[in-house]
């Protein structure tokens, strides 16, 4: 895509983009963008490079409002602009903003224009787009996609029942069991540090949600949103292992010793920047150590750093309890619908009042866990 203007400060940055396997896309009308930074850095005074990364929620035209508003937003400090010129007499900076795809149907065309409103007949069952679309971003194999099928199928006949019916449940379990994630807990590497995938646990976790904007995936669906998240957080670590190490390091060759270079992520970006450094596995040799980073309400566990969790053991008691406590919950808001739809029946059983009390207690237990 061609080289971006900021719309204030008219400050000039390259956006990069790549695809979902991490491949440089190829199909830019202005030619491959990281030659162009390439080139720049040989022919050009340069004295620094910030690489920036986007999270979550990202396609182009996010990529590109964001990368504008942090540019816009650098460039509104001008004592701190002086400030670097007298550090670094000469100070001329190169920017770029990687583009990695993190939003689930999302625009990826380099146009980045709305196509506007089609009032036409879809050409597709929109059933079985849902399904095409989802099964391409879960890389599903058949059994993945007929499981898909059969939750969506569920969710247009009623979106959000009291609870999960046995076959989309079922149907659920195809599909973690069909995804390439894995589920490590906390401790492993972004992407694996999800529990156990439990589909009525996210369901009913579900029914306090607020939309997430944009596309919602809520009610049955919900779980479906779950795979997108675990998803893009295995994409944004597969990214920066791959495609950005070798990008950063093509960046440090061809700029020397002399360009100094600064590396910034937000959200999703934190982990695809850490990445960038780790390369391949954790493995992998930078030219030289970059000269800052800056990570911004890193969406990550606050354990990715570390070679140990000390108290991994008592987090696993807690959840243990909390989970015993959420199924008694779960119990218990069932049997209150069954008395408000029973007009007149003000009384109970000796059974469900012991079943009250075990609740109780389970939150008891949950509390001083918790403590």
């Amino acid at each position: 895509m061609p080289i971006e203007t900021t719309p204030k400060s008219k400050l000039k940055y390259y956006l990069i983009a790549f695809d979902a396997e991490g491949r440089e896309r190829t199909d830019d009308p202005d030619g491959k963008m990281s030659d162009k930074v390439i080139e720049a850095l040989k022919s050009e005074p340069l004295t620094d490079v910030f690489i920036l990364s986007h999270g979550w929620q990202g396609d182009v035209p996010a990529a590109r409002r964001q990368y504008d508003n942090w540019i816009e937003a650098m460039a509104s400090c001008p004592d701190d602009l002086e400030k670097m010129k007298q550090a670094r007499p000469g100070f001329r900076p190169l920017m770029i903003g990687v583009h990695w795809p993190s939003l689930a149907w999302g625009e990826e065309e380099f146009g980045g224009g709305d196509a506007g409103t089609s009032f036409a007949a879809p050409a597709e069952n929109p059933v079985e787009k849902l399904v095409n679309e989802y099964a391409e971003r879960l890389d599903a194999m058949p059994d993945v996609r007929a499981a898909l099928r059969t939750i969506i199928v569920a969710a247009t006949q009623e979106i959000a029942p009291d609870e999960l019916p046995p076959e989309v449940r079922e149907a659920y379990r195809v599909v973690d069991a069909g995804s390439t994630l894995a589920s490590k807990g906390e401790g492993a590497e972004p992407g694996a540090d999800r529990e156990p995938f439990d589909p009525d646990k996210v369901y009913e976790a579900s029914k306090d949600d607020v939309s997430f904007g944009g596309f919602s995936l809520g009610g049955m669906l919900a779980p479906l949103r779950s795979f997108t998240f675990w998803k893009m957080k295995d994409r944004a670590k597969k990214f920066g292992e791959t495609a950005g190490f070798s990008f950063l390091r093509e960046i440090q060759t061809a700029g020397g010793e002399k360009v100094k270079v600064h590396v910034m992520g937000h959200s999703f970006g934190c982990i695809v920047v850490s990445a960038m450094l780790a390369g391949p596995d954790g493995g992998g040799n930078l030219v030289r150590p970059i000269d800052s980073l800056a990570l911004m309400q890193g969406a990550l566990s606050l354990w990715s750093y570390c070679a140990d969790i000390p108290m991994a053991k008592s987090l696993r008691e807690k959840k243990s309890v909390a989970r015993s406590s959420r199924r008694c919950r779960r119990a218990t808001r069932r049997w209150a619908s069954s008395i408000r739809s029973a007009p007149g029946r003000v009384g109970t059983s000796p059974s469900r009042l012991e079943s009250c009390r075990s609740t109780a207690q389970l939150a008891s237990l949950e509390r001083a866990g918790r403590e």
